[in-house]
Order: C-alpha cells, then sequence, then structure tokens
C-alpha cells in the first residue's frame, strides 16, 4: 500500500507534498506552508505569469482532488490541501509583498474559507474537484478584495 501511494502523483499534488498527512490542522499548515512558495517565487512573477499559474494551479488542483477523492472514495477529503494553496495565493494576487499584508491575507483566508460566505458555501457541498477548488478561490478572492478595502482606508 505505501509503495502504490507514493506513486499517485495526484496524491503528492492534492496533499501539496504530504503536508495533508499531518494529523492537526493540514489546512492551515498547508496555507502557511504556502506563504514560503508565495514569497520565494509567486512575489518576483509578473502578475500575467502570477495568474496563469493560478489559473493552472485551480485545474491541476481539480484533477488532483478528483483523482484523491476516488482512490479514497471520499469526497473533499480532508487530506486534500491544494485548495488551500490556491487560495492563499490568490489572497495574495497583486498585493505587495509586505510582512504585515503576508500575514493579514494569511488571517484573512482562513477566516472566509472557514466562515463560507456564498458562494464558497454552495461550491464546497459539490462534490467534485471543481466544488472543493472553488470554495477556496472564493474564500481567497474575498481576503484578496479586503486586503485591497484594508489598504485603501490605511493609507
Amino acid at each position: 500500500m505505501k509503495m502504490r501511494l507514493l506513486s499517485k502523483s495526484y496524491i503528492i499534488i492534492a496533499t501539496f507534498f504530504y503536508i495533508g498527512f499531518i494529523p492537526i490542522a493540514p489546512g492551515t499548515i498547508a496555507s502557511a506552508a504556502t506563504l514560503f512558495v508565495y514569497v520565494f517565487i509567486f512575489s518576483k512573477l509578473s502578475p500575467l505569469i502570477y495568474l496563469i499559474s493560478l489559473i493552472a494551479l485551480f485545474f491541476l488542483g481539480m484533477w488532483a482532488s478528483d483523482a484523491t477523492d476516488a482512490f479514497y472514495q471520499t469526497h473533499d477529503n480532508g487530506i486534500i490541501v491544494i485548495d488551500e494553496v490556491l487560495g492563499m495565493l490568490v489572497s495574495l494576487f497583486l498585493i505587495p509583498c509586505t510582512w504585515k499584508n503576508i500575514l493579514m491575507a494569511f488571517i484573512l483566508f482562513r477566516i472566509f474559507d472557514i466562515v463560507k460566505i456564498p458562494p464558497a458555501n454552495i461550491l464546497d457541498k459539490r462534490h467534485s474537484g471543481f466544488g472543493t477548488m472553488g470554495d477556496d478561490l472564493i474564500s481567497g478572492i474575498y481576503a484578496n478584495i479586503f486586503l485591497w478595502l484594508i489598504g485603501s482606508f490605511l493609507l
């Protein structure tokens, strides 16, 4: 079983390199790990390449989520955290790379991901990779908009 699990590339992707198997708060840990990916990679990309990467990650995450759920015969299995990676990166899209913004994006994304404001709550109920990725995409968009609003009022 262990070797079979390691040979499944979709599980590696869906669990964000096995972070999803961490028994306590894997989504929060994956979100925090994504901050390093953002700082060292995504913050250095042009907006167009960043956006293309987000779109590619959405579709890759849908595939990996669907395949992982089929493998485990579940829906939105708790080990799937690639959706948190996408949501976190969406939260930071076009946001200046400062530690204050990164921390605020993390907090806001986690709140919106937990609360699931419509239409995130509707997508969360869909039994598909689209639903798994979609609710975090919406939560990331809400966090991003909120960050822009906060920045507008604080400047």
